[in-house]
């Protein structure tokens, strides 16, 4: 399977979130915030960012990586819409259950 990287500055959602992947078969890295997420970029390639939508500066994090990282899909997670964003490709409602990401 691929690689994640969880941006997520809640550390009980990340644990979730990684538990959920791990058990399926994805390897998990994890950022508290976008710029720890930006050096590890700058480290390991990565398939997917699964980025929480409440985390500082998300948006142009998720701009960021599309200009710069275009093969990453980003998946935007939260617990209702946020809107178009640029560079997500993906929005994941947090309400929706494990299950649907």
């Amino acid at each position: 399977m691929g690689r994640v990287l969880l941006v997520n500055e809640n550390a009980r959602a990340r644990a979730g979130d990684r538990l959920l992947l791990t058990r399926s078969g994805y390897r998990v890295l994890e950022a508290s915030d976008v710029y720890d997420a930006n050096d590890l970029l700058c480290e390991v390639e990565v398939d997917a960012v699964l980025l929480d939508a409440a985390t500082d500066g998300c948006r142009l994090f998720a701009e960021v990586l599309g200009r710069f990282h275009p093969g990453v899909s980003v998946i935007l997670a939260g617990a209702s819409p946020a809107g178009a964003l640029v560079g997500a490709g993906t929005y994941h409602d947090r309400s929706a259950g494990p299950d649907a990401l």
